[in-house]
């Protein structure tokens, strides 16, 4: 009802309002509270937040409303954590982020938030999951950012997250999930991101051992596919796209040796082989040699 004062509303009146069915007063009387001072803002939105009888979009913007006002509080993001409505349940995650930052962390809700992996399927939950986790930066989120690619691996736009936030943990990421007999097809995206990036990385004795997953006795079969794509995919490009020669600063012998086998594997190994130089290759000229990082 546009009828209604906003402006001069009270404090419970703009708290109701964040339910309203138009999108505009919604987001009008959020502005209006972060900007208002009231002690009595905090504890209504604290409550409005987990008031399960109202519509979800009421909970949703009272979640970000007391973002906006930096006074949400663990306790009302771990009610959250619990929404039915999988916005908000995504939104909860999100804000439970400043947690992990803080000084010595928060182990108990980044357990919490990781066992959403194992409860939660719905896609908005799932993509923030997977910006979240790569946050924590602990090896049980990183167990549970794994879980999640293995159970919605091919979800769009999820595996790009996953890796997004890995930030240096790619090698260790990608190791653990070839030789993970419940990883299968769903994980490929995943796999061939991180590793690609671990290519670009220029750290040599990380990519000597990237490279020995193309031949270790424990990787799985889908997963050595994916990991020669990786490869390929961290090939300089052309503006049009084309795959550029690129280099490597190691012989990739193991790339070389999978090229000898007469399976669908060897033979992409043989056609990367011809894009790929690297030093001591025959009739690579040193100064013309494009870096994988470019």
């Amino acid at each position: 009802d546009f009828r209604f004062n906003l402006a001069q509303a009270s404090t419970p009146e703009l708290v109701g309002k964040l339910g309203d069915a138009n999108g505009w007063v919604r987001d009008t009387a959020q502005r209006l509270l972060i900007a208002r001072n009231d002690a009595a803002i905090a504890p209504a939105l604290a409550q409005a937040a987990v008031a399960q009888g109202q519509p979800p979009a009421a909970r949703l913007h009272a979640l970000w409303t007391l973002e906006g006002k930096d006074a949400i509080s663990r306790a009302t993001i771990v009610n959250a954590l619990r929404d039915q409505d999988a916005r908000v349940a995504a939104a909860a995650v999100r804000l439970a982020e400043k947690f992990f930052t803080q000084q010595g962390g928060d182990p108990e809700l980044a357990a919490r938030v990781a066992s959403l992996v194992q409860t939660r399927t719905e896609p908005e939950v799932r993509l923030q999951l997977a910006f979240t986790l790569g946050e924590i930066r602990t090896p049980g989120a990183d167990e549970a950012l794994r879980a999640l690619v293995i159970a919605a691996g091919k979800q769009p736009y999820l595996a790009d997250a996953v890796v997004s936030g890995l930030a240096g943990r790619e090698l260790a990421f990608v190791t653990a999930l070839v030789r993970d007999e419940k990883a299968a097809a769903q994980a490929e995206d995943a796999v061939r991101y991180a590793f690609s990036a671990v290519i670009k990385s220029g750290d040599v004795p990380q990519i000597e051992r990237g490279l020995a997953l193309l031949t270790a006795n424990d990787t799985q079969a889908w997963a050595r596919s994916a990991l020669i794509v990786g490869v390929r995919q961290a090939l300089p490009r052309s503006p049009d796209g084309r795959a550029l020669a690129g280099s490597l600063p190691i012989e990739p012998k193991p790339l070389i040796a999978l090229a000898a086998q007469s399976d669908a594997d060897g033979k992409a190994a043989q056609q990367l082989l011809t894009q790929i130089r690297w030093p001591g290759k025959a009739g690579v000229v040193a100064t013309v040699v494009r870096p994988l990082s470019v």
